[in-house]
């Protein structure tokens, strides 16, 4: 009598994931030199490159003229905490990646940054003096994130330039997985190893909150039902709604005051009027 055994399958083959990159977020405040970061690249054998500044800034940083715009370009990234000229000069121009990678920007635009951060100090003045120490700290440290020396954001500015720089940076990422899946599938390649997508980011804080947010996005926690309701949305209710509605019963109310008063100073005046010329009247009888 022949048995029937159960094939198992290879172990060769791996199953279906639903992103079809193996994403390494690197922070280069924790290496050495650009050098050893591009040393981690190439061991990891990177097929994407993503970079923590934005199309512009990549494009002035690599072009011709880099050379005279390295200085306000590396001004505007200590302030808002994004890669340096030399770092993103050196990975673009590295032979391998050249030859083997895709480099994109996936930072927020440096204006939209900068608008956002001016509209946040114009409001709380107060908070100036802490973003002055953090972007000096940045600078005399070279972007690197000692904790226990640099001074930290402030909330408003964290949530600006870590958190939702981070969100954004994590959806960019998240694009380009979602981007290359049906190309990655479509490959009938002998190759057993995964395409490599490494995210290189300048600072701890910044790289914590990327990969905290590409952790919701792969568990689809990223929408929270529970968070509190923005601060411009606080601000337009009560300007637009409370405000005048506080003021349009002030309004209603003086007005209730002023009717009342001046009813009540043409009674008394009625009463003056009746009570002098009953007394004139009185008078003038007793005189005749």
């Amino acid at each position: 009598m022949m048995h029937l055994n159960k094939v198992k399958p290879a172990s060769n083959l791996r199953p279906r994931s639903s992103h079809p990159f193996s994403t390494h977020v690197l922070c280069s405040a924790k290496y050495a030199d650009n050098r050893t970061l591009l040393t981690e690249l190439k061991t990891l054998n990177v097929k994407q490159v993503c970079l923590a500044t934005c199309p512009s800034r990549l494009k002035l940083a690599t072009g011709e003229s880099a050379q005279r715009h390295s200085r306000h370009l590396d001004m505007i990234s200590n302030l808002h905490g994004s890669l340096l000229t030399p770092t993103l000069r050196e990975i673009h121009q590295d032979e391998f990646i050249k030859e083997n990678a895709a480099v994109y920007a996936v930072d927020e635009s440096y204006r939209v940054m900068q608008n956002r951060v001016a509209r946040h100090l114009f409001f709380r003045p107060w908070s100036f003096s802490k973003y002055y120490a953090n972007a000096k700290g940045r600078i005399n440290g070279g972007n690197s994130s000692n904790s226990e020396k640099q001074t930290p954001l402030p909330l408003g500015l964290a949530k600006i330039l870590v958190d939702d720089r981070g969100k954004y940076i994590a959806s960019k990422v998240r694009g380009l997985e979602k981007g290359t899946k049906s190309v990655s599938n479509a490959e009938n390649t002998s190759t057993t190893s995964t395409p490599t997508l490494a995210v290189v980011l300048p600072t701890e804080e910044l790289t914590a909150s990327v990969k905290k947010h590409l952790e919701e996005t792969a568990t689809g926690h990223d929408k929270d039902p529970s968070r509190p309701l923005p601060m411009w949305s606080l601000m337009f209710a009560f300007s637009y709604i409370v405000l005048p509605g506080i003021l349009g019963v002030m309004f209603c109310f003086n007005c209730v005051c002023l009717m009342v008063g001046l009813v009540k100073m043409g009674v008394v005046e009625s009463w003056k009027v009746l009570s002098t010329s009953g007394g004139d009247s009185s008078g003038g009888e007793s005189g005749e």
